[in-house]
């Protein structure tokens, strides 16, 4: 059988290994494009395309990204860094560090910054790798999107995998903290813990639309009842979640009816309620699934969530 091709992203990502592993080489635009397998045009353009950079000013910031984390890290002399960084000379490397950090070498060494010289991507030297780092300027997604859609993602995936548990795992009791927070749910099972997760959304929902109260009738609990439950309440919660943020009414005060004695509460101070209310129940029902052999039922957290997004 023939091997798989390489492909060309694969390529590069050698070819930029090359530049950290042989450093103090300063390698010709025809090499380059030798080992990345193309010609040096393409090479280049593909290159430019993938990093914003070509590859020489590419290699050069990384080789002094890696001279600066020397400088700030080790013992050796400028010369020797020099010599490593691929410079002919110490004054050479000295010109050239000072033109992109704004200090020579040896103040650099005094007082060490981040090390990290702007660029159009987000590859940088980190401790003998490269590090993609968090794109600056970028704005596609804040922390109540994060908090909100990882809560949302999360109780889906418990309401689906309990489809497949018996009453019996349904109804068995699970560890019940103590002392009880404010409106914390009562029932310590996952059954009741899942139709609190929906409930709650559902009685916040009725109190700032003034709708009818779910409590005042009877709701289902059964798996398949209360994911259907959820997929009711699923897009409204977040649509008033993003109107509220969008127009600013985090501190606006909306009166819940549905209290034995109305109250009234601002936007802002419900949402995170509901948020922080549903983590701990959430945490406390994904235990509960792990112990009976179910440890992936949901991510857990929002970087497992935020990870298993971007794989």
């Amino acid at each position: 059988m023939g091997q798989k091709a390489v492909s060309f992203e694969q390529r590069i990502d050698r070819l930029v290994e090359g530049f950290l592993n042989e450093a103090s080489r300063r390698p010709s635009g025809r090499e380059i494009a030798r080992r990345a397998a193309y010609s040096v045009a393409q090479t280049h353009r593909s290159f430019l395309s993938a990093y914003g950079e070509a590859p020489g000013a590419f290699r050069r910031r990384l080789v002094l990204e890696r001279a600066a984390d020397m400088l700030a890290r080790s013992d050796s002399t400028v010369w020797k860094i020099a010599v490593e960084s691929g410079f002919a000379s110490g004054e050479a490397f000295s010109r050239a560090f000072r033109r992109s950090f704004k200090v020579t070498p040896r103040e650099y060494r005094k007082a060490p910054t981040h090390g990290w010289i702007p660029a159009p991507n987000r590859v940088h030297y980190w401790k003998g790798s490269l590090l993609r780092t968090m794109a600056t300027g970028e704005n596609k997604m804040n922390l109540t999107d994060r908090l909100v859609e990882h809560d949302i993602a999360d109780t889906r995936a418990l309401l689906e995998r309990a489809q497949t548990l018996t009453s019996k795992q349904l109804d068995a009791k699970i560890d019940d903290p103590q002392p009880r927070l404010f409106l914390e749910c009562y029932d310590a099972t996952i059954r009741g813990r899942l139709d609190y997760l929906v409930l709650t959304k559902e009685c916040w929902l009725c109190a700032v639309y003034a709708k009818f109260n779910p409590m005042e009738s009877k709701r289902d609990k059964t798996p398949k009842g209360m994911l259907a439950r959820w997929e009711s309440v699923e897009k409204e919660w977040r649509d008033l979640v993003k109107s509220v943020e969008a127009e600013g009414r985090w501190d606006e005060m909306f009166i819940d009816a549905l209290c034995d004695q109305p109250e009234t509460f601002s936007f802002g101070g419900m949402i995170a309620h509901v948020l922080d209310q549903s983590a701990r129940n959430r945490t406390e029902v994904f235990r509960a699934f792990t112990a009976l052999g179910h440890a992936d039922a949901a991510f857990g957290d929002p970087l497992s969530w935020e990870m298993r997004k971007q794989a």
